[in-house]
C-alpha cells in the first residue's frame, strides 16, 4: 500500500492545558471608587459596556 506502519497508528492525544478565569461584575460606582482610593491613577474615561463597568486610567 506504500505506507509504513507508523502512518496508520493514531497519535497519542496531548493533554490540554486548562485556564481558569475569575470575573467580577462591578456595581455602579464600585470600580471608580477603588481607583480613586488608590491615588495612583487618573480616570481618563469610564462607562458601562456589555453588562459591566469599565475605566480607562492613566498612571
Amino acid at each position: 500500500n506504500g505506507k509504513d506502519a507508523s502512518s496508520s497508528i493514531d497519535p497519542i492525544p496531548k493533554k490540554e492545558k486548562v485556564y481558569y478565569r475569575y470575573y467580577h461584575l462591578f456595581k455602579e460606582g464600585e470600580l471608580l471608587d477603588i481607583i480613586r482610593e488608590s491615588d495612583h491613577a487618573t480616570i481618563v474615561d469610564s462607562g458601562y459596556d456589555r453588562d459591566n463597568w469599565f475605566a480607562v486610567i492613566q498612571k
